[in-house]
């Protein structure tokens, strides 16, 4: 069964929380001071319009902001499923998922985070020498959320930068840390040529659960188009365990193919 770490829906109940006290204490605040009935629509509005931005930043599928691919192509029978890591690349863990895919056959995305790229840029390279597709992933795993155009933009052009310097290619694709937007990345994408990515669902495998429950967590619900969210590394100063997701990965590919279905990468599916 798919559940949602703790962690990530405290995370996400405190911006809930923080945004419904400040609608409140505004409403409150308004009526206190005599304003008419049409200052408080406008306010009920703007907060109404506030709560639809707040859906699109946590939101990994929506669209609001601008244009993101949460789902491959399914048009004349295509039966894809991309295969996405985040947060590498990470010694041991990159190295061994690469080599598990090698051994498959199978091409993947890894949105790398740009300080991973500058302690591991052998690993970086080996992704892309391998045949995979590499996408970026912010420099520090900042989110994305608060940050304003400065924060993001700079956040971009440093992972980009990294990814070059070590591959020798500029990433065509982003996604945001933990999923997180912000109004201010689409338009800094476009101007990059970089394409947002969200996900279909991921299969939580951060916090190292036993592998066969992240097996089950895929197999159970996967179905074509779909964008699968893994993890191959994690922060830089937030050490962590992938082992599990290594064990299950070689039992995921063959029960994604047992029910007719391709595990590719991003370039694969976009015809990139």
């Amino acid at each position: 069964m798919r559940t949602m770490p703790l962690k990530a829906r405290l995370e996400i109940a405190g911006y809930v929380v923080l945004y419904l006290a400040a609608g409140a204490g505004l409403m409150a605040g308004a009526a206190y001071a005599g304003a008419g009935t049409a200052a408080l629509v406008v306010l009920a509005l703007a907060l109404a319009a506030l709560a639809a931005l707040l859906v699109d930043a946590f939101h990994p599928k929506s669209n609001l902001f601008g244009p993101a691919v949460v789902r491959l192509p399914t048009e004349e029978g295509a039966r894809a499923v991309a295969l996405t890591f985040d947060d590498g690349p990470v010694a041991p863990y990159t190295a061994e998922i690469l080599d598990i895919l090698d051994r498959y056959r199978v091409k993947a995305t890894f949105f790398c985070i740009g300080e991973n790229v500058r302690r591991h840029p052998e690993l970086a390279g080996e992704i892309v020498r391998r045949g995979h597709t590499i996408g970026n992933h912010t420099d520090g795993h900042r989110t994305l959320l608060l940050a304003g155009p400065g924060m993001t933009i700079r956040e971009l052009d440093a992972a980009q930068a990294a990814v070059r310097a070590a591959c020798g290619v500029k990433p065509a694709y982003f996604r945001c840390p933990k999923g997180y937007k912000n109004p201010f990345v689409v338009r800094a994408l476009r101007r990059r040529g970089l394409t947002l990515v969200g996900y279909g669902y991921p299969i939580w495998d951060v916090q190292n659960p036993p592998p066969r429950e992240l097996v089950d967590r895929v197999l159970g619900r996967v179905a074509r188009g779909d964008i699968i969210l893994m993890h191959d590394g994690f922060p830089a100063g937030k050490p962590g365990r992938r082992d599990s997701l290594v064990a299950a990965l070689p039992r995921i590919i063959e029960g994604i193919r047992a029910k007719g279905l391709t595990p590719v990468s991003l370039d694969e599916a976009l015809g990139r």
